[in-house]
């Protein structure tokens, strides 16, 4: 069995690099552990990026051309794969979509989420913001960005639930044989 010499770098600064950049990855790596959503873990990412190249360029460095930048990339590429596959899943587990206005889905949404009928399989509260990521990706809608603006919008209503209040008047039409 032939041996392999290890490779020696004539530039060892990726070392040091790597030192500085390990108290940031391992906060990113506990920071990326608490986001639900594959598309918010990517924004996450691209923000923090954005960061980093700041402080790289503060220092006269090229954060593009370090060997950081390949986690980046990396990360961010799985990341992007991994959310086509979940889109194709979605896609091929539900033919439904969404078709009336955002506010009526965030009213409904929320009226489930605040009636606590929806949760995790391991027994556990779901997060608002998972609960419409869900049904969301569920629905075939894009995820609705400004979601906290569009619920204190709905709070501010002088009517806060005209859709709720429709879905109940037609349940009660249709159950007392009011077609």
């Amino acid at each position: 069995m032939k041996k392999f010499k290890k490779a020696k770098f004539s530039n060892d600064s990726w070392l040091d690099e790597h030192r500085e950049f390990y108290p940031f990855f391992m906060r990113l790596k506990d920071e990326l552990s608490h986001i639900d959503s594959i598309s918010d873990q990517i924004t996450y990412l691209k923000q923090s990026r954005k960061e980093l190249v700041l402080e790289f360029s503060e220092k006269n460095k090229d954060f593009y051309e370090s060997p950081l930048n390949l986690y980046f990339e990396a990360r961010l590429d799985c990341l992007k794969d991994l959310l086509h596959f979940q889109n194709m899943l979605v896609k091929n587990s539900s033919n439904m979509v969404w078709s009336g206005q955002k506010s009526d889905f965030i009213e409904l949404v929320l009226s489930l989420k605040l009636s606590d009928v929806i949760g995790l399989k391991d027994g556990c509260q779901i997060t608002r913001k998972n609960l419409f990521r869900q049904f969301e990706s569920f629905l075939g809608m894009e995820p609705i960005n400004d979601l906290a603006s569009r619920i204190h919008k709905l709070k501010s209503r002088s009517n806060t639930t005209p859709f709720l209040d429709e879905l109940k008047e037609n349940c009660d039409h249709f159950l007392n044989d009011e077609e």
